[in-house]
């Protein structure tokens, strides 16, 4: 564990976001989306992952659904360092280790520079609101923040259901249960369904990652409950089509009925790394419920919801390539990094050039 403590001071202190260690490797962190090694730890031995494995992994449930999946997220705390996320993986039938590096705090929604709109969704009292985004695209820390404006703000009683919990949110208004996969409930879908017998106004669920998880979810919503959760997703259009895909086609017009009838609002999120070598910035799709777009959801359009998020400017969408062209054109981010993330190369040039 000292050896660990040392890999996790030493990429504290080179502000990387991530560490990984794989057996017979060095350690490897990633620092503002670039891989580099800790060659000075030397190689990652199978006999030092077996003893942390077997030190932090604490509960039978753990276990048995590390054995079950070959992976398993832990929390970690550290009382001088902070919070970690802890992955733990198979490769090659060996041990294999992820650690995410969390803040201390959760952010201000104010700190994470995300656009204002996206702060009036918590004064919806049901529904859903999805945050989607490939990995490592920042989706846990806008739930965080979000989550906690609405403590700071609101007496409500908030559920979250993580895979692990990342985030310990300070004193406010509001009561938060915080519940952990393989601690505290087996698997989403089951958290979920006890949560609604919890009282809760909000409801967290780290990711809507199954059929009976999105179905539970919607029904929460229908509910009386505001429900936020992620989806790893890039846009509104395959948000959606995800969503439906879990279902069979006869399915879909139900399902596609009632997430019209629910969505309250879909944000997509592109985390690039910033001209001035200063961390990120976060590049954003916003889609909100006009008539227009709940039409398209409810008949099954979604293939036209670029569009209809494209001439939504007044009602206080965006779409991704306008994002990406407003940091370009601000110099935060390189027009080279906007490029690889487009979604309509024509759409983002002339954002630019306008």
């Amino acid at each position: 564990m000292e050896k660990f403590t040392q890999i996790l001071k030493q990429a504290i202190n080179e502000k990387a976001t991530d560490v990984h260690l794989v057996s017979n490797e060095y350690p490897f962190l990633r620092v503002n989306t670039y891989f580099k090694p800790l060659n000075d730890f030397g190689k990652t031995t199978e006999e030092d992952l077996s003893a942390l494995f077997q030190e932090v992994v604490t509960t039978s449930l753990q276990k048995q659904l590390f054995d079950h999946m070959g992976a398993i997220d832990i929390s970690l705390e550290d009382s001088d360092l902070g919070f970690f996320r802890l992955n733990f993986y198979r490769q090659l039938g060996k041990l294999a280790l992820s650690v995410r590096i969390l803040p201390r705090t959760v952010p201000r929604f104010e700190d994470l520079h995300l656009p204002m709109q996206m702060k009036e969704l918590i004064k919806y009292k049901n529904g859903i609101i999805l945050i989607t985004g490939a990995t490592s695209n920042g989706k846990s820390t806008t739930l965080a923040s979000l989550i906690n404006e609405v403590n700071l703000t609101q007496r409500k009683h908030i559920i979250t259901i993580e895979d692990p919990i990342e985030y310990r949110y300070p004193k406010g208004l509001s009561l938060i249960s915080q519940r952990e996969i393989g601690r505290d409930c087996a698997d989403f879908s089951s958290g979920l369904r006890s949560a609604l017998r919890q009282d809760p106004d909000i409801i967290l669920v780290g990711e809507m990652r199954d059929k009976e998880t999105i179905e539970t979810a919607l029904i929460a919503a229908d509910t009386g409950h505001l429900v936020l959760s992620t989806l790893h997703t890039n846009s509104t259009s395959t948000t959606i089509e995800r969503i439906l895909s879990n279902f069979q086609a006869y399915e879909h017009p139900l399902i596609a009925s009632k997430l019209a009838g629910n969505v309250r609002g879909i944000i997509s999120q592109h985390l690039i790394p910033r001209t001035d070598g200063k961390g990120l910035a976060c590049a954003v799709e916003i889609m909100l419920p006009t008539p227009g777009v709940l039409s398209l959801i409810r008949d099954g359009k979604s293939s036209q919801l670029y569009s209809a998020v494209q001439t939504g400017k007044s009602h206080g969408m965006i779409t991704m390539d306008e994002s990406l062209a407003q940091l370009v054109k601000n110099k935060v981010i390189a027009k080279e990094e906007a490029l690889s993330r487009v979604q309509n190369k024509a759409v983002f040039d002339s954002y630019l050039n306008n």
